[in-house]
């Protein structure tokens, strides 16, 4: 399967490379006490041949004769047993250190793929194939390494005994090998192919599962009536899978068939040779007896051999998938410990003909977008939905570098600046913000994880979110876990869970706040007191804040209207509306409902908004 022993060799190396890192006292155990337990195999057979040739020399040895031979026989039988013990339970521990130091190894190089990629799906059936076998192939190559040694100890031992007794036993034993060994090669290029074949399927599975058991979900998919379709289609991918899974099967076991059958052959052959060289006297009834024995133990360990090498030569590929997903993140920054270095303080945020498109598609999502942000500014975003402004704040945050054009912060290109200084230099709440199933307080420290110990700095975030009271009625205040799942969690509503998340933006030391949709779900008096104070809670910071109420944006200093990924309008609230443009049809269509007259196209003269007319919402 590998193609080539140098590719095994590279493989083999990594393998080896990982579990030296991982588990190296261990590994010394286990490969010290392989080589005592095949010494002491020989010694067995040493003390073996010396009862027999004790017993063919006369009719009725004496006892005392064969107490030698008996205590060394035991001595041997209690050593091997002590030192097996011993090597199972290193062999143990050494799985959970390698599995651990693999999988942190595999999580850290996801952990540093761009957000661009986790967009990918090559990238996650990549991810999902390299976290389900790099840690097992690691695993058995590297002991097949060791067992091989064991192997050769052994094979060595009894390769001594046969040769010294007849060379053609010794020929016919190994030639019986080969075809278990052409048979290894076949069944794990079948096995290979099957599990890289079936990694976007299962990956498909294992979603519908999760989707199945997911708490967060649960009431929706019984209020929907969904299990069963989701159970049907989980059926029907396992149904996939096990089609492919018995051709695999059925070729395997082919080529298991014609291996076995020729090496049945020339075992055979092997014990004819015996035979014959017994029959002309060249042996004697001892010799002969170890002879059975080491011809027997040999075939064991040539086989074992085999196998073996086709542990490594299947783990080959998985291994060099690993490595090459270490080495697609080994070209990204490392992930950051240390506190986030910042750009200096804005001046100003220059959009120059700023164009994205996703990869992997043709529409441009941003064309030719060009706008100055001054510093201190809040600006407003608005714009229909899939009018580009989400993409905005990720560019603006350093998650994405445009496609065309160019992001300046004080007249320098971002896209020549360190990314994690320009992350670490941008606070940003995402439309769908991470819900973390952790404590209260690790929810909003997570801002800026460097000063998560500075906890009255935590608390001041808090309450520029009007978060306070929500965190004085948990039952354990900051320490509360945030989830039903766990033991004296509690269920947050989407409200509360927001409020939380902009206290983690908050938290965050940065020139630069970017705000998507940051009040969607608080309720009309919690929204008007959020954007009353916003413009004292980012003093000395410049917001960029998207959003979909009008009611709230009109404070804002500017307001940018995004359509079609182009700017199409740039003014204040007041402004915009004395254009009776494309922002003015937007804001009063969301205030017919609240007006005592409806509210037609402002480009009619007759029918829109004034300037000063308010915009009510209830409850106000």
């Amino acid at each position: 399967m590998s193609g080539s022993p140098r590719r095994a060799l590279r493989a083999l190396k990594t393998s080896l490379g990982l579990q030296w890192r991982a588990a190296r006292n261990e590994t010394l155990v286990v490969v010290a006490g392989q080589a005592v337990d095949a010494a002491l195999l020989a010694a067995q057979l040493l003390f073996v041949q010396r009862l027999l040739a004790g017993l063919a020399a006369s009719p009725r040895p004496s006892g005392s004769a064969f107490v030698p031979s008996l205590v060394g026989l035991t001595a041997c039988y209690a050593m091997r047993a002590i030192v097996g013990a011993v090597v199972t339970e290193r062999r143990s521990l050494t799985g959970e250190l390698v599995e651990r130091d693999v999988n942190l190894r595999v999580l850290e190089a996801a952990s540093r793929a761009t957000v661009a990629d986790f967009e990918n799906p090559a990238f996650h059936d990549q991810l999902t194939h390299v976290r389900g076998q790099a840690y097992q192939h690691a695993y058995s190559m590297t002991w097949a390494a060791a067992s091989l040694t064991t192997e050769l100890f052994i094979t060595i031992s009894m390769v001594v005994v046969l040769i010294s007794f007849s060379p053609w036993i010794l020929a016919v034993a190994v030639t019986g090998v080969v075809p278990f060994f052409w048979a290894s090669r076949r069944r794990n290029r079948v096995g290979y192919e099957l599990t890289r074949d079936q990694v976007a399927r299962d990956r498909e599975r294992r979603y519908l599962e999760d989707v199945l058991t997911k708490r967060t979900i649960a009431a929706e998919m019984r209020s929907l009536s969904l299990a069963a379709h989701f159970l049907g289609r989980i059926g029907e991918l396992y149904d996939l899978r096990l089609a492919d899974v018995r051709i695999a099967a059925r070729r395997r076991l082919v080529v298991s068939m014609v291996s076995s059958l020729v090496a049945a052959a020339l075992a055979a052959a092997s014990l004819t040779v015996l035979v014959v060289v017994a029959v002309h006297g060249d042996l004697g009834v001892a010799e002969a007896g170890v002879a059975v024995l080491a011809l027997q133990q040999l075939t064991n360990q040539l086989r074992g051999a085999v196998d073996v090498l086709g542990e490594i030569d299947n783990g080959v590929p998985f291994i060099e998938d690993f490595t090459a997903f270490e080495f697609r993140a080994s070209v990204l920054p490392p992930l950051r410990t240390s506190a986030p270095e910042h750009l200096p303080a804005l001046e100003s945020l220059e959009l120059t003909s700023l164009g994205f498109t996703y990869p992997g598609t043709d529409a441009a999502v941003l064309r030719n977008l060009s706008v100055t942000v001054r510093g201190g500014e809040v600006v407003a975003l608005v714009g229909h939905n899939g009018s580009g402004k989400s993409t905005l704040a990720k560019l603006l945050s350093g998650l994405y570098a445009p496609t065309t054009g160019a992001i300046l912060w004080n007249g320098v290109d971002i896209a020549e600046v360190d990314e994690t200084v320009v992350r670490g230099s941008v606070a940003l709440m995402f439309q769908d913000f991470a819900k973390f199933e952790l404590t209260a307080f690790e929810n909003v420290s997570f801002g800026e994880i460097s000063a998560r110990a500075d906890r009255a700095r935590v608390s001041a975030a808090v309450r520029s979110a009007g978060a306070t009271e929500l965190l004085a009625s948990m039952p354990r205040g900051f320490e509360t876990r945030l989830s039903r799942s766990f033991e004296d969690g509690v269920e947050l509503s989407g409200g509360q869970w927001q409020r939380l998340a902009l206290a983690r933006a908050y938290f965050r030391d940065a020139p630069l706040v970017v705000l998507d949709e940051p009040a969607a779900a608080l309720d009309p008096l919690a929204e008007r007191a959020l954007f009353e104070d916003l413009r004292a809670l980012g003093a000395g910071r410049t917001v960029v804040m998207i959003s979909h109420r009008f009611s709230t944006v009109r404070n804002a200093d500017r307001i940018l209207v995004l359509e079609a990924g182009e700017l199409v309008e740039d003014g204040t609230h007041d402004q915009l509306m004395a254009r009776r443009g494309r922002y003015a049809q937007l804001f009063s269509a969301q205030a017919a409902p609240f007006l005592d007259r409806p509210i037609l196209n402002p480009q009619e003269d007759e029918a829109g908004l004034t300037q000063n007319e308010e915009l009510h919402t209830p409850g106000e």
